[in-house]
């Protein structure tokens, strides 16, 4: 688990810059975080969803196994899966994506593989808190 958390801060990094305010911090099955107040938070299965007040944005967080496949090749079968752009290297070993969802708002993934086990970090829309929420993912 000692990778898995390094993956979680090198996601972090790449995708964090801002502060805010948060009004606690949650745990969930694979890590914690701190969930701003007014967003809600759920989490089904493998994957956190954080959801903006008046939806104006979200952060997914799914973690579950790569099933052998490395980060590239599952970066490359999500990316096609949701019909998103070619995955890009990142520092720290991941890939980065966009894609559309259906109502046809960017959303940007961040992808990373250790131990046979996957994080894909997906930002949908845009909103101040975003890069702090980020910033405080911990794993368990």
């Amino acid at each position: 688990m000692q990778k898995f958390g390094s993956l979680l801060v090198g996601a972090c990094l790449v995708l964090a810059m801002t502060t805010a305010s948060f009004a606690a911090v949650q745990s969930f099955t694979h890590f914690s975080v701190d969930v701003p107040q007014g967003w809600e938070a759920a989490e089904d299965g493998g994957v956190v969803s954080l959801l903006a007040p008046g939806h104006a944005a979200a952060v997914s967080i799914a973690v579950d196994g790569a099933e052998g496949m490395t980060t590239e090749k599952l970066a490359t079968t999500m990316a096609t899966q949701l019909k998103g752009s070619a995955p890009v290297a990142i520092d720290g070993g991941g890939y980065s994506f966009t894609f559309k969802n259906q109502s046809g708002v960017e959303s940007k993934s961040t992808l990373f593989v250790t131990n046979n086990q996957y994080v894909m970090i997906t930002v949908t829309g845009s909103h101040p808190d975003i890069p702090n929420i980020l910033k405080t993912i911990k794993d368990k």
